[in-house]
């Protein structure tokens, strides 16, 4: 059992693309507009479901 950080280190390469990806994820300014588009999309699919 490893905390999350620890296995991220474990399977990151030090400049690499995992590294350059998660910088971008992991950016508090991206939250925002990531928790905007899932919940457009969860209300998107809610819409779907209840239309039949």
């Amino acid at each position: 059992d490893q905390p999350a950080d620890a296995l991220r280190r474990a399977v990151t390469s030090p400049k690499g693309t995992t590294e350059r990806a998660l910088a971008v994820l992991m950016d508090d300014a991206a939250w925002p507009d990531a928790m905007r588009r899932a919940i457009a999309a969860a209300t998107a699919r809610s819409r779907e479901l209840a239309s039949g």
